[in-house]
């Protein structure tokens, strides 16, 4: 199971003992401009015991023309029992 978690930015990972415990998130809005704010007062912790973040990149187009190189973040949750929790943010025009 994967609970898909949009509109997270991470912020720092939380530990006890030496070991991964957590993550801690704020909350991203877009602006009417269209960019995008990261929300300091809106912050979710998940508990985790291991983190694991994938980079990836594609082309934004639009009406079959260049415009820019996009790259996302996917943080990725997990805990020992199965679960994870994915974080998605995107960067570029």
């Amino acid at each position: 199971m994967c609970e898909f978690l949009p509109f997270l930015s991470p912020r720092k990972v939380l530990t006890k003992n030496g070991r991964v415990s957590g993550m801690e998130f704020v909350r991203t809005e877009q602006a009417e401009d269209g960019t995008w704010l990261e929300d300091e007062d809106q912050t979710v912790r998940l508990k985790c015991d291991y983190i694991i973040s994938a980079f990836g990149s594609g082309l934004s187009d639009k009406d079959g023309k260049f415009l820019s190189l996009c790259y996302s973040t996917i943080m990725y949750i997990v805990h020992d029992y199965g679960i994870c929790h994915c974080s998605f943010k995107s960067v570029g025009n």
